[in-house]
């Protein structure tokens, strides 16, 4: 009989990144105040930085350059992560050097009441994950609303830990679109 862990994951190959890969350390970013705030470094005396903090009330003096990208303030939390872009858009070349990454969260966080609920996949924006404990992969689940964009060399092969087996990706997949076509479902 095959266990929860054996049916969702097996051992990453080397070189075979791909849809599912779950990473340990992982950058996930989260803008959680309204309006922005810009870093601006500057060269300091001493080989020293000086960064500024800009907003929407205090402007660079130069201005903001949203069409060549600005550095912002976000909050960030190192944590599991599962890869999310298909398989297809890794193999496209001009979407190889980006990747979508959902935030892997402890079930144990959740309050007993709403465990049973994430378990028995009825939330559906938190898919669950069994434990494997032999690669360090506690009771989880993959919270849907906390999807990060990076790029691909964030995720380095050392912090890889699992692949999701076919089965298991087939799960995300439903998974994904499952949040994604309900999530705002209109009702008359």
């Amino acid at each position: 009989m095959t266990t929860p862990d054996e049916y969702y994951y097996v051992l990453p190959t080397l070189g075979d990144f791909r849809q599912g890969d779950i990473y340990r350390d992982c950058l996930h970013l989260m803008l959680s105040q309204s309006g922005y705030r810009v870093l601006r470094e500057r060269p300091a005396a001493q080989g020293r930085t000086q960064v500024f903090l800009h907003g929407e009330e205090n402007p660079p003096k130069d201005g903001f350059r949203w069409d060549s990208k600005e550095n912002v303030a976000a909050e960030g939390q190192l944590a599991m992560c599962v890869v999310l872009t298909h398989d297809c858009e890794i193999e496209n070349a001009d979407n190889r050097n980006h990747r979508l990454i959902g935030l892997v969260r402890p079930l144990e966080l959740l309050p007993t009441s709403d465990r049973q609920i994430v378990v028995q996949n009825r939330n559906y924006a938190r898919l669950y994950l069994p434990a494997w404990h032999a690669q360090g992969i506690p009771e989880s689940y993959l919270d849907l609303r906390r999807i990060t964009t990076i790029r691909r060399d964030a995720l380095p092969e050392d912090k890889r830990i699992a692949s999701m087996t076919d089965g298991g990706r087939e799960i995300l997949q439903k998974a994904i679109i499952r949040y994604l076509t309900n999530q705002y479902r209109v009702t008359a």
